[in-house]
């Protein structure tokens, strides 16, 4: 597991190097969010051979792979195939525009209301369930709180695909952020948003 470590290591510092993709001028952002995702795929295929046929030393092991080493690469993956969607569909300059970006600004906040229950978890730093959610020796297959069976033939536990998903929206929000006020918009009720989750996590 020492190639997969030096893989992941490897991957954190280049994906720290990558410029802003706000900051690159609009005729050559589409092709550099293409080349991004194409990278972070490469990436985790190059993990996902390294895994084969592999098993992990002990069950800590392997809920450390499924809840940060995995979710590192297809959180980015998932970041720029969002990236490039709201690039590529993304209409004029106008209110069309402005309506664009508050819908993807949206999507966070959306994913929360649907997952509210494996946000809370996570977010409260709580470790008391990722033997099931992180795992793929569990002999219980969690299909509440948006879990999903593992895939035998991919590298894969019940909810790390909700954990990659979940940090991809967070650094994507940014984005649709600063995008939203670049059209002339304004976010609506951030704060309220803020709030009502933070009351939702201490209510749990």
């Amino acid at each position: 597991m020492d190639s997969v470590k030096y893989k992941y290591e490897l991957f954190k510092h280049e994906i720290n190097q990558v410029q802003d993709v706000c900051t690159i001028p609009e005729e050559g952002r589409l092709a550099f969010v293409e080349d991004c995702y194409q990278q972070c795929v490469q990436c985790w295929e190059q993990v996902k051979r390294l895994l084969k046929g592999e098993r992990f030393d002990n069950i800590e092991a392997e809920i450390l792979f499924f809840k940060t080493v995995k979710p590192t690469f297809t959180s980015e993956i998932n970041y720029y195939a969002l990236l490039y969607h709201a690039e590529l569909f993304k209409p004029p300059a106008g209110e069309k525009l402005v309506a664009f970006f508050e819908r993807e600004h949206q999507r966070h906040r959306n994913f929360i209301d649907r997952n509210l229950a494996f946000y809370t978890y996570y977010k409260s730093g709580h470790t008391s369930k990722d033997g099931l959610y992180f795992s793929r020796t569990s002999k219980q297959t969690i299909l509440s709180e948006g879990g999903s069976p593992p895939d035998a033939d991919e590298v894969s536990s019940t909810h790390d695909h909700l954990l990659g998903d979940l940090l991809s929206l967070e650094k994507y929000e940014l984005y649709a952020t600063k995008q939203l006020i670049a059209a002339g918009g304004y976010l609506h009720s951030t704060e309220d948003s803020c709030q009502n989750t933070q009351d939702d996590i201490n209510i749990a």
